[in-house]
């Protein structure tokens, strides 16, 4: 007769358990015969990696003995992803729950099993303990461990890589299909590891989307899947530059500019450009893909901002999505002076101009205030965070609707210690009466918003970290093996090219990026390029960095380069070009902030020391052959010189200047960048030795009655005011010149109502009769 029946639940040591199970004889010829049995013998699972898995098997187990044990076999290893515990306990029958465990708790935080196949065997048994006569039925338990395979491409591609993943088959013998006709896998095996290779066919689609499918892995123990996407993105019309600030006053012409439009499209395709503005004329440029933009004055409402926007299509094709081009124009009878705000507390990185309004955005205290960039009056002063605390790290949308700030307040505990609260701010600009902010919960990023990015006509965040978030500071990308604070971050705007400094080492990292609007990993930075200039010294610094629209050339502060050429593969260090402006006699002089306007000129701002402790600034203008042709005096008298930083607005006639005294104190400038302004930077004439050579004129808006050119041997110059435009006739001295050859020099115009000068390079060209 068999002995009383246990029933048992727990086991004293998972040793003691292991001995047990391996018993697997009666202790004579008479001893009983006991049986046991599962309604499984086989269990897979499938798990995303990074995430807490919540999957349970339950097994019903009828048995003939004293009881129940479970434990792992004597022949798997006990393994910490597996948890098992038994329910609905009789004499004779028991339901056993199998839990998979994917994440584990640490002092560092929570961590998950790696991606990979996992497998083990549970070994349920009965019969007598004391007689060591065990009945036995195995559970063999495999787990997989799977990453989402997401490809992406924009739609009308032909190809896309291939993706693999290995993992450990532990001598099984692993298959694997797919559930849909436009995915196909390799499967390739040695000893330890099958790799799967999946390739998607991308012949079959005829739309932009998300397409799904799954890859299943059939082992010795079933069925195990991982899913499988494909994003086939969205394709864009975009401009190089999508918000349009014209200005228009009595003493400021800026109405003109020239957009570039570019696609992510992978097939040829044609745009068409329309608006209802009855003031803007948009003229495409003949075999090109730019867009000239004409504001007219004239037939705007005056005094006052007016806003249009002009659309960007496609001519075919309607599934190219349009670009919508924001438009301004500032249509004022007042002119614009040159002017000094002083006497400001602006909180840290808290100074950003819109890019369609004339407008300046400024944190102080608590509040946002808003100056007008023109009649350089205070508009408006807004509450935006709690009291004593300040308004900072403002990050403007470009196209002006809102912007990021933040503000950190200090409060202490029931204990009495000192806590931060990080309060996070969308603040709404698009009615100047009425701006209001929406606090940002539970923002994911890590580091400070740096400027808002744009990729393939999509905008996005960038960090000081190098994060890609939303507008809303959700993370959407980081990658955590390229860690490092970036001192400034520039875009350039034509190639989407991302450009980060990293000032540890005074390396530059560019950047390239992938989009998708369906795939789980929206977006993606890839590193092309990792350079620091050559003339550097070792303890050298870079200051600060600005990169033209085509990335072609970058300008920086630093001891020994200003210049960095860039052809797409190689950088190249071109040294200084300051070094052709003389500082004037006893004093000295230092390069203290650079910006960049929309045609690509670089302005250095030069502080000149001028002895008892006064300084000017001016403004020197670069174009895009690196040579000086213009020198705007910014400030004059200054004499408490402090950090400064430059901007300059959207329509490339207004510099702002910040000057943060060592006090603390700030002024703001606003200086005019284009007093007056020349119908040619640049003449080129070509002739015969001993031969006269046709003149040429040069037409001049904007500069005062009193304007002079500075005289040059080898030129003639006539002025001429009598018209409604100055004009300057130049003509070249042939008698002076008996060589064929090629000769250069410049002309230096000059404006002491403005105390403004330009420069027009000229080149003549002399061959042999």
């Amino acid at each position: 007769m068999k002995g009383t029946r246990l029933i048992i639940k727990q086991f004293f040591s998972l040793l003691t358990l292991i001995l047990l199970l391996q018993a697997c004889g009666g202790s004579g010829n008479n001893a009983p015969t006991f049986t046991i049995s599962a309604d499984t013998s086989k269990a897979s699972f499938s798990s995303e990696a990074g995430t807490a898995s919540e999957q349970t098997l339950a097994v019903n187990v009828t048995f003939d003995g004293e009881g129940l044990l479970v434990g792992y076999s004597p022949d798997a290893t006990s393994t910490g992803w597996l948890n098992y515990r038994t329910e609905t306990v009789s004499a004779t029958s028991a339901t056993i729950y199998i839990d998979v465990v994917t994440e584990f708790n640490s002092e560092a935080g929570p961590v998950f099993l790696p991606q990979g196949l996992y497998n083990t065997r549970l070994r349920l048994s009965t019969g007598s303990i004391a007689d060591r006569n065990l009945a036995h039925h195995d559970i063999d338990v495999s787990l997989l461990v799977w990453q989402l395979m997401s490809f992406g491409e924009t739609f009308g591609a032909s190809t896309t890589d291939s993706q693999s993943v290995s993992v450990i088959n532990n001598g099984e013998t692993l298959s694997a299909g797919a559930d849909v006709d436009w995915l196909t896998v390799e499967t390739q095996a040695d000893a330890e590891n099958t790799e799967f290779t999946v390739t998607p066919d991308l012949s079959g689609f005829s739309a932009s989307g998300l397409y799904q499918g799954n890859i299943t892995v059939t082992g010795q123990n079933g069925d195990m899947s991982f899913p499988v996407e494909l994003g086939l993105d969205n394709r864009y019309l975009f401009a190089d530059d999508n918000t349009l600030a014209f200005t228009a006053t009595p003493d400021i012409d800026a109405t003109e500019q020239t957009i570039t439009i570019n696609s992510n499209s992978l097939t040829p395709y044609s745009w068409q450009a329309s608006t209802e503005a009855s003031w803007l004329t948009l003229t495409p440029i003949a075999d090109s893909k730019q867009l000239k933009v004409t504001a007219d004055p004239l037939l705007a409402s005056a005094n006052t901002i007016n806003d249009a926007s002009i659309t960007i299509s496609s001519v075919e094709d309607n599934a190219l999505i349009a670009e919508t081009v924001r438009v301004s124009l500032y249509n004022s009878d007042t002119s614009s002076e040159s002017a000094n705000i002083s006497a400001l507390a602006i909180n840290e990185n808290a100074l950003v101009h819109a890019p369609l309004k004339p407008y300046v955005y400024v944190g102080m205290n608590n509040e946002l205030r808003v100056y007008h960039l023109y009649t350089n009056e205070l508009i408006t002063s807004v509450e935006i965070s709690p009291p004593d605390t300040q308004l900072k790290q403002l990050v403007i949308h470009p196209q002006g609707q809102f912007l990021l700030g933040r503000a950190d307040e200090t409060s202490q505990d029931e204990n009495g210690l000192t806590q931060t609260d990080i309060h996070r701010y969308k603040i709404d600009l698009s009615d100047i009466t009425a701006i209001s902010a929406t606090a940002l919960a539970d923002t994911s990023i890590t580091s400070e918003a740096s400027k808002f990015v744009r990729f393939a006509g999509r905008y996005f965040i960038v960090t000081e970290r190098i994060e890609i978030a939303d507008e809303d500071l959700q993370q959407l990308y980081w990658d955590t093996s390229d860690i490092f604070s970036a001192t400034a971050i520039e875009q350039a705007s034509r190639t989407g090219g991302l450009f980060a400094l990293d000032n540890a080492n005074a390396t530059f990292k560019r950047y390239d990026a992938k989009v998708n609007d369906f795939s789980a990993n929206n977006i993606s930075l890839s590193l092309s390029h990792s350079y620091r200039p050559e003339s550097l010294a070792d303890n050298d610094t870079i200051r600060d960095f600005v990169v033209t629209n085509d990335e072609a050339n970058i300008y920086l502060l630093s001891p020994s380069t200003q210049w960095l050429s860039f052809d797409g593969s190689d950088f190249t260090d071109q040294g200084l070009i300051e070094t052709e402006v003389e500082a004037p006699e006893n004093t000295t002089q230092s390069t203290v902030a650079l910006a960049k306007d929309q045609n690509d000129q670089a302005h250095f701002l030069i502080a000149t020391f001028l002895g008892s402790n006064t300084f000017s600034l001016d403004a020197h203008i670069y174009d895009d052959q690196q040579t000086l042709v213009r020198s705007i005096q910014a400030r004059e008298n200054l004499t408490d010189l402090g950090a400064i930083s430059a901007e300059i607005s959207n329509d490339d006639r207004r510099l702002i200047i910040n000057n943060t005294s060592a006090a603390e104190v700030n002024t703001l400038s606003f200086t005019n960048l284009a007093q007056f302004t020349t119908s040619s930077t640049r003449l080129t004439f070509t002739g015969i030795v001993g031969e006269s050579i046709p003149s040429q004129i040069v037409t001049i808006s904007g500069i005062g009655e009193n304007w002079q050119v500075a005289e040059d041997a080898g030129l003639i110059f006539t002025r001429d005011n009598s018209g409604e435009l100055a004009q300057l006739t130049v003509e070249i001295d042939h008698t002076l010149f008996s060589v064929a050859d090629t000769y250069t020099t410049s002309i230096i115009l000059s404006d002491p109502d403005s105390n403004t000068s330009a420069k027009i390079a000229v080149e003549l060209i002399l061959s042999e009769n």
